[in-house]
């Protein structure tokens, strides 16, 4: 930037050479009124001619070192945005490969948790039926069903559907959206059922239970053993969807955040998680953006530098 002095030593190199071209040009007039059919010109005008010149040497010599003095200034700016860019570019690309190792690990399990509990499922089976005999009251079939759990389970995060978008007043905050939990698998899956058994129940006149047999016939176990898988696949499907009591779907949401902000925080120093975001794209392509822009960015300085060094040299 031009400062005081040498703005000031300008206007006065422009102030005397304008004076000296308004001189220059009352003498032309003056000697072409005298000495119109002179062959030779007035010395008077070729000496101004000659002191108008010597006094445009200054502000030539004045304004090229002040456009020296900017070019220099310039490329040193050119420079330091390069070297920013370059880490720009350098951290985009360490962002992409940490993406990739987080996609990997979610995909495989970004957290494990042990399920310990015991499930006790009782059904009806039949609507209620009166019995026969003269002091018999009615009855209906159930099935009891009790199984112990010791599982471990996987979520991950579903990557598709993280979303970023830059915000359009501050250029280092980010909006990321779309974290949602996922069901990735079971690596230990430990179970036994020790009840399984269906039973008829007796009510009395009143409608209360009176006595409940076990039925052991062949056609009762696989009947019973039937009900418990069914409550065994019921159980596992609900831990898939996310609706069975215990699943981390919090816990799962946090760890992902926390990924995200690691990933994020070294080139955005605002980082806000909302639910849903309008224009958010997916986050590799996210960064595959930002790259692509910074590395335009460069080549543009780079050839701005160079032109403004061909000129300063």
């Amino acid at each position: 930037m031009w400062d005081f002095f040498e703005l000031l030593r300008v206007n006065i190199f422009l102030i005397i050479a304008a004076a000296s071209l308004v001189f220059i040009t009352v003498v032309v007039v003056f000697s072409a009124k005298k000495s119109s059919k002179a062959e030779k010109p007035a010395p008077i005008l070729v000496f101004s001619s000659c002191l108008c010149c010597l006094l445009m040497l200054p502000l030539c010599f004045s304004l090229g070192q002040i456009l020296k003095s900017e070019i220099r200034t310039s490329v040193e700016e050119n420079r330091w945005e390069l070297s920013a860019l370059e880490d720009r570019i350098r951290l985009l690309e360490n962002s992409q490969i940490s993406v990739q190792s987080f996609r990997e690990i979610a995909e495989v399990a970004l957290l494990e948790t042990e399920i310990n509990r015991t499930r006790v499922e009782k059904r009806q089976l039949s609507h209620t039926e009166a019995g026969l005999g003269i002091r018999a009251n009615s009855y209906y079939d159930e099935a009891l069903i009790a199984i112990v759990y010791d599982l471990t389970v996987k979520y991950g995060v579903d990557m598709a559907s993280i979303h970023i978008k830059k915000d359009v007043a501050n250029p280092q905050k980010v909006y990321v959206s779309g974290i949602k939990s996922k069901f990735i698998g079971i690596s230990q899956d430990e179970k036994y059922t020790p009840v399984s058994e269906i039973r008829r129940v007796n009510l009395d006149e009143h409608g209360e239970i009176r006595s409940i047999h076990v039925q052991n016939s062949g056609a009762a176990v696989r009947r019973a053993t039937q009900i418990a898988e069914d409550c065994d696949n019921d159980f596992k499907a609900k831990l898939s969807d996310g609706s069975a009591p215990g699943f981390m779907d919090e816990a799962v949401i946090k760890l992902a955040q926390n990924f995200i902000k690691v990933i994020l925080a070294p080139i955005f120093t605002e980082i806000e998680f909302t639910k849903n975001v309008n224009g958010g794209v997916p986050i590799q392509e996210f960064f595959q953006r930002e790259l692509d822009v910074a590395k335009e960015n460069k080549e543009e300085l780079l050839s701005s530098s160079i032109l403004l060094e061909k000129v300063m040299n």
